[in-house]
């Protein structure tokens, strides 16, 4: 399928080669050009239009999709892409679930498309599919957020080199699969998270050990939980909130 561009808008009008207002729409497989002669033209949108009660829900697939030209979204949590080409930037939010932008090369030209992948770290405004690339991007002025849990399941030595680490979710690390992980140099504050380290996993069918050689963490309730494993301490400063519940 092919939609191609409208004629000339006139008086300044938006125009849209495709209008989403309410209901799922599926573009699968189907190119998309924007009217490249209107003064604002989008191949798409996903409109939040008042005068519609249901709204629009637009889900894009295909290798063979192509969408050139702006899209405009009201609505970033009801765009859903999971194939097909772009030319203009895709942003984090109008990925599908489990997938992340990305580019490709197609006969000399950059486009912009997505992947499987998820974000697990964020360095300013930047986001990594792996906490190591997110710590050798980051400087000393910078402060590393965890999107998502750091399973560790081999063994390593993490350097932090007190460089500040937050974190969104509880725990920001779990140790499994009997893996032995060092961390030395660290400058964790999760306030807002309860356990900086659980060791072994949730059904405490593998362990995790865990040794802390220096730095300094904060947690809500706890810097390291062993549900599985060995935990030593050979240096280092610890602190947690206060707990005044019954």
């Amino acid at each position: 399928t092919n939609l191609d561009k409208w004629s000339t808008v006139e008086n300044n009008w938006d125009s849209y080669t495709l209008s989403n207002n309410s209901g799922e729409v599926n573009i699968i497989n189907t190119k998309i050009y924007a009217n490249n002669e209107g003064v604002n033209a989008f191949a798409f949108d996903v409109d939040d239009n008042a005068s519609y009660t249901s709204k629009p829900v637009v889900n894009v697939s295909g290798e063979n999709t192509l969408v050139r030209g702006n899209v405009e979204v009201d609505l970033p949590d009801n765009l859903n892409i999971s194939g097909g080409l772009f030319t203009n930037e895709i942003e984090d939010e109008w990925c599908a679930e489990g997938y992340i932008p990305t580019t490709i090369v197609v006969d000399g030209i950059t486009y912009y498309t997505v992947k499987h992948g998820e974000y697990v770290a964020q360095v300013g405004d930047k986001k990594f599919e792996s906490f190591d690339e997110a710590l050798a991007a980051a400087s000393a002025t910078d402060e590393i957020v965890i999107l998502k849990t750091i399973v560790l399941s081999e063994t390593k030595t993490i350097n932090f080199e007190n460089i500040a680490v937050n974190s969104t979710v509880n725990p920001a690390f779990r140790i499994t699969d009997g893996a032995t992980v060092t961390v030395e140099n660290g400058n964790m504050d999760t306030e807002d998270v309860a356990y900086n380290f659980i060791l072994g996993a949730s059904d405490g069918t593998s362990a995790g050990n865990l040794t802390i050689k220096s730095g300094k963490y904060h947690a809500s309730t706890t810097v390291a939980s062993v549900t599985k494993g060995n935990l030593a301490i050979e240096g280092g400063e610890f602190s947690a909130t206060s707990y005044n519940g019954s």
